[in-house]
């Protein structure tokens, strides 16, 4: 070590240095208070050795000084004195003396307290350097938290989880929740919704969420199905992002009409729905694996029909609400939540009978993980003649002629829906933005009744009732499993007429076809009843100038006009 004395005694400073070299320091002196000051500036030692009674400035006042100067550093001071009164040493302490010297010094002693001074410096330094990085970390996870709040909050501020038909209630146990609620219309009216729940907390946990809403939304807004907006989700956060990262999370597409609901769960709790007026509640247990967690190869897209009710709600919450403990470690558990929607008696409020049931469960225990409930209120409307989501500007230029087809058989029919596909090919070339909505209802219900009455021979007699409606589902989903032949083709032929363009839609199907003018009558005849099927075909009716069916029902044309 590098050590100052301070004596005005030139026999003692001339000893103890002595000393102290013959053990291997490196030694200063100094003749009193003050030059003792002016030495420690200068030289910077690591102890210092003072006496007490100098003159100029004594012992006392020229440790004051170097203890003040010490800044971070810790730099003990030793006192010599033979002074044995209780007020001089208690006032070498009081003035940030650390040890104590008396004369005639030991040489034994004097390198076992410089040895356990040197630990002190040692451990302190030790301290001051884990302090600063303690310091530096939390800074940096503070920068981290406000990123991450930034991203978490523009992406909540999307979608419309404000619609009448929703319920929701977050509990964060940071500065903001991992959970996120998001829910967006689709083009055919309908309704997307998603709850998630991203791995870990803060700047993780955005970095997670991010590819989750950009998929969502901007998939939903395209009109693909909540299988393939889950599986390029899960194919997002597979290939770009850590193992560590991956979100549980629930996607529901609800029809315009509420009378059916699509659910794909991967790692959420259950999703309960509970009928209000007889109390019974089904339970939606996950099927799938969280998003992220295996390749595409392995993901599995297929979700689940449900048919729902006006006196449904609908209800998914995150792993916080059901894995919450109390004191005596219990958990709050997904039976608990039934338990207390059987015994609502006020179902205008059911999440706030939960959030009560939930905190005097917990007790004096703290929730260990964030909290979100939702509730789907299946008896408000849902529907809109625009999905509220950002949209692109309208392309430029004026219609032109342009012609396209394309051939889809069995197994590009089993990779899913193809009518999103063929309706951004449509906005892309020509038609302007605000008539997404309907050309991609023309399409994709021309394209399903294909589908459906030709190449898969279903009938639509089974949806006659919302049982018959998630039957019809079921078959149809193991029916298009099982295709080995079959081709649709899809014909589109645009016509420019000034500012305007006539887009004629012609979809031709492998199968045998089916009565058309059986349907359309029936629709026609009961337009006002609540019906399970036909309805499709007679929104396009609405829709389109023209709709012309061959004998045989395996092929038609759609005649849509439009203008700017």
């Amino acid at each position: 070590m590098h050590i100052l004395i301070v004596d005005d005694v030139y026999s003692n400073r001339a000893t103890l240095q002595a000393m102290l070299e013959k053990i291997g320091h490196e030694v200063t002196c100094a003749n009193d208070g003050i030059e003792g000051i002016a030495a420690f500036e200068s030289a910077r030692p690591d102890l210092v050795i003072m006496d007490v009674l100098m003159p100029n400035m004594d012992g006392y006042d020229a440790t004051r000084v170097i203890k003040q100067r010490c800044g971070e550093r810790f730099v003990p001071v030793v006192f010599v004195t033979t002074l044995t009164g209780t007020d001089e040493l208690v006032r070498c302490i009081e003035v940030g003396g650390d040890d104590f010297l008396t004369r005639p010094f030991d040489i034994e002693l004097l390198k076992a307290k410089l040895f356990a001074l040197q630990r002190m410096i040692t451990f302190y330094g030790n301290l001051k350097a884990h302090e600063l990085a303690l310091a530096q970390q939390n800074r940096r996870l503070a920068v981290e938290m406000r990123i991450g709040q930034n991203v978490i909050n523009k992406i909540m501020r999307q979608g419309i989880t404000d619609e009448s038909c929703f319920r929701h209630w977050t509990l964060p146990t940071g500065v903001f929740s991992g959970d996120m609620f998001l829910a967006a219309h689709n083009p055919a009216g309908g309704m997307n919704v998603i709850l998630g729940d991203v791995t870990g907390h803060g700047l993780s946990a955005a970095i997670g969420a991010q590819p989750v809403a950009d998929v969502f939304f901007s998939m939903t807004q395209k009109g693909f199905s909540i299988g393939d907006i889950a599986g390029e989700i899960n194919r997002r956060i597979h290939f770009a992002l850590s193992p560590e990262i991956f979100c549980a999370a629930c996607l529901i597409e609800l029809d315009p009409n509420m009378t059916s609901a699509i659910v794909w769960n991967g790692g959420m709790p259950d999703l309960l729905v509970a009928n209000s007026e007889t109390r019974n509640i089904r339970r939606i247990k996950s099927s799938h694996h969280a998003l992220g967690v295996v390749d595409d190869e392995k993901f599995n897209r297929r979700p689940e029909i449900l048919a729902i009710e006006p006196a449904d709600r609908m209800f998914m919450c995150s792993d916080g609400l059901i894995e919450g403990k109390n004191a005596d470690k219990q958990r709050f558990g997904i039976d608990r939540v039934i338990q207390e929607l059987q015994g609502i008696k006020d179902w205008s409020t059911p999440i706030d009978a939960l959030r009560r049931s939930y905190f005097q469960f917990l007790g004096s225990a703290s929730p260990s993980d964030d909290v979100t409930i939702v509730e789907i209120d299946c008896g408000a409307s849902c529907s809109a003649e625009t999905p509220l989501i950002s949209r692109p500007k309208t392309p430029s230029g004026k219609p032109s002629h342009w012609k396209a087809e394309v051939t889809l058989h069995a197994d590009s029919l089993r990779l899913g829906n193809p009518a999103p596909i063929v309706t951004n090919l449509i906005m892309q070339i020509q038609s302007p933005f605000s008539h997404r909505e309907r050309i991609f209802t023309i399409v994709s219900e021309l394209v399903t009744n294909a589908m459906d009455h030709g190449v898969l021979n279903l009938s639509s007699s089974l949806k006659t009732s919302p049982n018959g409606f998630s039957t019809y589902f079921e078959r149809r989903s193991e029916a298009l499993a099982a295709l080995k032949s079959g081709w649709i083709s899809i014909s589109l032929d645009h016509v420019p007429e000034g500012d305007q363009g006539i887009l004629t839609i012609k979809i031709d199907d492998s199968g045998p076809g089916f009565d058309v003018p059986a349907l359309m009558d029936r629709f026609e005849t009961h337009s006002g009843e609540a019906q399970y099927s036909g309805r499709g075909l007679g929104l396009v009716k609405k829709l389109c100038r023209e709709l012309r069916f061959n004998d045989k029902g395996n092929s038609v044309e759609a005649v849509y006009h439009w203008s700017k």
